[in-house]
């Protein structure tokens, strides 16, 4: 019995990697691919557009990202002043332009910290219209405190 749980472990631990492979490979070279390790493929892409947006020029990038090996399609613009995200999946299917989804946000955020009582530190990538810090985000995401916090933001991806 013991055996047979050993085999069929191996098994689901190299199904995951070939498909976590599949799922990185899978994708353009004009998309940038977030997992939950990270970003795993095109972060020269991702700090392009960083880096055009700081400097005020318009600019818009696809992202993939891997939730429990699925894959969100979405699009960030920037229009050099105010960034918008957009749900390809949703986009193509509704076609209305006051979908909650095209919000306009000032910034977009990066912020890197420890949660407490965590093991590890945590990764936020968000958009927002005010400059939060890591501390500020985190405590807005305690349910005891979300009502107090109340800050207004896109989450985009964490790791």
């Amino acid at each position: 019995m013991k055996r047979k749980f050993f085999v069929i472990s191996v098994i689901i631990v190299i199904s995951l990697v070939t498909m976590a492979g599949f799922i990185v490979n899978a994708v353009s070279k004009s998309s940038v691919v977030f997992t939950p390790m990270g970003i795993a493929k095109n972060r020269a892409l991702w700090d392009q557009f960083k880096e055009n947006a700081k400097a005020g020029k318009a600019d818009q990038i696809k992202l993939k990202l891997e939730i429990d090996f699925v894959i969100s399609e979405v699009s960030l613009v920037f229009d050099g002043e105010k960034y918008r995200y957009i749900d390809d999946l949703l986009q193509s299917k509704y076609t209305y332009s006051n979908d909650s989804s095209q919000s306009e946000y000032k910034y977009l955020l990066e912020l890197q910290g420890t949660m407490p009582n965590a093991a590890k530190e945590s990764y936020f990538i968000i958009l927002a219209n005010e400059p939060y810090s890591f501390d500020e985000f985190s405590l807005s995401l305690y349910s005891s405190f979300s009502d107090e916090a109340n800050l207004d933001y896109k989450f985009i991806y964490t790791w």
